[in-house]
């Protein structure tokens, strides 16, 4: 029989260059305008207008910052004594 070869990906993964893509301060900025009530856009006359995110667009960016902020529910540190890792659960 012929020999095996090892696996290789017929593609690139591309979740680094899409985490790099988004903009998670300019979500955090949007999110905390809209809770302070800061938000505003231009109507038809060009008067500005205060305007709340609905909830898909809330919804929509807290996927975003998910995928691109580091979850801490729970963190391992190595103290470098041997192999006990000190394990902490964030519970909120």
């Amino acid at each position: 029989m012929g020999e095996l070869m090892p696996a290789i990906p017929m593609f690139e993964p591309t979740y680094d260059k899409s985490r790099l893509s988004i903009d998670h301060q300019a979500l955090i900025l949007r999110l905390q305008d809209n809770a302070l009530g800061r938000l505003t856009t231009l109507d038809p006359n060009g008067n500005k207008v205060k305007y709340s995110m609905s909830t898909n667009d809330i919804r929509c960016a807290e996927i975003l910052l998910r995928k691109v902020l580091p979850d801490h529910s729970t963190l391992t540190l190595d103290t470098g004594k041997g192999n006990l890792p000190i394990v902490f659960n964030i519970t909120a």
